[in-house]
């Protein structure tokens, strides 16, 4: 005989609202908490060394000056070997006063080589010379990074870095010339002028708000980021 189905009394649990898909431009903008990252280089004047080495003794004398300056100036090398090529920027001159000094450091370490050149900055002929001299010499090249806004080669430069949800790291990096442009009384301010002119590292189109500073370390601050719903193609500062 046939058993007649009976029903549960309970009532049936309702099932749960479909999840909005997310929109193209949350997934595109990394919609939600980030950080922006500024690792902001002191003011001062670069100086470039090069010299022609002989041998391997003039090579290693040159890297223990240079290290010997690391305890009060950045150096980068920028060329290693029968050339040696080094940038050096000290870590405080304010007044400018300093740099002349050391430039005459370095002339008088420079007439101890055969040849050698001492140059305030790293302008683009000075950068080509140094890679050309390398290549004839077979001496090993270091570039220097290569600012993301007038493309010029910056030894040193002011690094600015997105970090966003669901998104890989984007980084920009400027000359001091660069960020004198575009600074302003408020520090955020000039962060955002950056990124905002600089559209080939960062997103165009997403509205961007920083908020106050979550930590400092020496030259390093970090700002709570959070991209906004709506995107028109600026970013702006917050509270």
């Amino acid at each position: 005989m046939r058993q007649r189905e009976t029903k549960d009394p309970r009532p049936a649990s309702p099932a749960p609202p479909p999840r909005a898909p997310e929109s193209a431009q949350e997934s595109a903008s990394g919609h939600g908490p980030g950080f922006v990252t500024v690792e902001r280089m002191s003011a001062g004047e670069t100086l470039v060394f090069l010299a022609r080495t002989r041998n391997a003794a003039e090579v290693a004398e040159l890297d223990e000056f240079f290290n010997d300056l690391r305890a009060g100036c950045h150096v980068r090398l920028l060329a290693r070997g029968p050339l040696v090529a080094a940038a050096v920027r000290l870590f405080e001159d304010p007044t400018g006063e300093a740099a002349p000094e050391l430039m005459r450091l370095l002339e008088s370490v420079g007439e101890r080589y055969r040849f050698s050149r001492a140059h305030l900055g790293l302008h683009p002929t000075v950068n080509r010379l140094i890679e050309d001299m390398a290549l004839d010499t077979g001496a090993e090249v270091f570039p220097a990074p290569v600012c993301s806004l007038c493309h010029r080669p910056e030894p040193f430069p002011t690094r600015v870095t997105l970090e966003m949800p669901r998104r890989s790291p984007m980084t920009g990096a400027y000359c001091h010339s660069c960020v004198t442009r575009y600074e302003t009384s408020g520090q955020q301010d000039w962060i955002l002028a950056l990124m905002h002119e600089d559209q080939r590292t960062f997103a165009e189109g997403v509205e961007l708000e920083l908020k106050s500073a979550e930590s400092r370390r020496g030259n390093r601050v970090s700002y709570a980021a959070r991209a906004l719903r709506k995107a028109p193609s600026r970013i702006v500062g917050g509270g």
